[in-house]
């Protein structure tokens, strides 16, 4: 399916049940996906997909302190030794929010 604005000639397709739109705009062939461009997909799968894993890690940790039967002391070991990774790629988004860096 082919279709034409000012922009340039677009192509209309199917794959999988996904929507893609390619659009020729100033010579460079852009993609779409329901409407957001690549960058505004990665965009958001930074922002609220990996958030949302780090979250469920967070209660993956959170229940296997509580079967573990672990204590205060063993739930703090375990969470500082299993998301310490969190914690630098959160401190890595506030760096960057701070100093107004894109």
């Amino acid at each position: 399916m082919h279709a034409e604005n000012d922009a340039g000639a677009g192509i209309l397709s199917q794959k999988n049940n996904i929507l893609l739109v390619v659009w020729n705009v100033g010579g460079r062939m852009q993609t779409t996906v329901f409407g957001l461009t690549e960058a505004q997909v990665t965009e958001f799968g930074m922002t609220f997909g990996v958030g949302g894993l780090m979250l469920m890690m967070l209660l993956i940790v959170a229940h296997l302190a509580w079967q573990s039967k672990a204590g205060k002391f063993g739930t703090f070991v375990l969470f500082l030794g299993l998301t310490l990774g969190l914690v630098g790629f959160t401190a890595k988004y506030l760096i960057q929010y701070t100093l107004g860096i894109e």
